[in-house]
């Protein structure tokens, strides 16, 4: 992705991408952890990377579907206010008690992991991200139904690299995964390969929406003869 960075949705997708690695990375550095302060440490460091891939994502829908024309430097600023304050509030929780209320060691078979009550600033951002995801998601959708081929892959392979994650994560802040395990970081592993499989199989990040709308209006904008738009008669 950083090698396409010239093209829509690269740079973010590769702060989507590196975000989620290390975040399975932190995640199996706190199952291999001995001490809770340690394991607690690890916890944060991935509740930190967790912050930022749903801005990230959104951010490589809207450059691959051309639909940034609003996302500018201010914008993105304000896409961030809620995760920073989030990550302020991970750091500190000791003090407040917002993002869990109250942390132990889940046992998950022969390793541990943080176990939480989840407090108003993690339902809070939880909300958020949901929310950013759900706007991007529609718009991968409209690219489906629209087109067909090469863009309804790579849109597909997007739309997946969220969804198998984020039902992962609804899971298990809601209770219903076995375990008490968060298999959000992991899962990201399944983002990897349809993301790669996209990028290597159907040019993503090479040939875009964007890219195509691009295209058409340097070619309207640098065409020297008349054109003439009609109706159907």
């Amino acid at each position: 992705a950083w090698l396409r960075r010239d093209n829509p949705g690269a740079r973010p997708l590769t702060v989507f991408v590196v975000a989620a690695s290390f975040w399975a990375v932190a995640e199996g550095l706190g199952l291999a952890a001995a001490g809770f302060e340690t394991l607690r440490f690890w916890k944060q460091v991935g509740l930190t990377l967790a912050a930022v891939i749903p801005v990230a994502w959104l951010v490589t829908v809207l450059e691959y579907t051309g639909t940034d024309n609003w996302l500018d430097r201010r914008t993105l600023a304000a896409l961030f206010v809620v995760p920073t304050a989030f990550v302020v509030f991970v750091w500190t929780n000791s003090a407040h008690g917002l993002v869990w209320t109250s942390g132990y060691r889940e046992f998950v078979g022969a390793y541990s992991t943080f176990g939480m009550e989840f407090g108003l600033a993690f339902w809070a951002h939880e909300t958020y991200s949901y929310l950013l995801v759900a706007a991007g998601a529609l718009l991968l959708v409209r690219i489906i139904l629209q087109t067909d081929g090469l863009y309804r892959q790579q849109s597909t392979a997007l739309l997946a690299a969220v969804a198998v994650p984020l039902l992962g994560n609804a899971l298990y802040v809601f209770g219903l995964f076995p375990g008490r395990f968060d298999p959000t970081a992991v899962l990201y592993i399944v983002s990897g390969i349809a993301l790669a499989i996209a990028m290597f199989r159907s040019e993503l990040l090479h040939i875009a929406p964007a890219i195509r709308d691009m295209g058409r209006k340097a070619l309207l904008s640098d065409l020297d003869d008349p054109v003439l738009i009609v109706n159907r008669e």
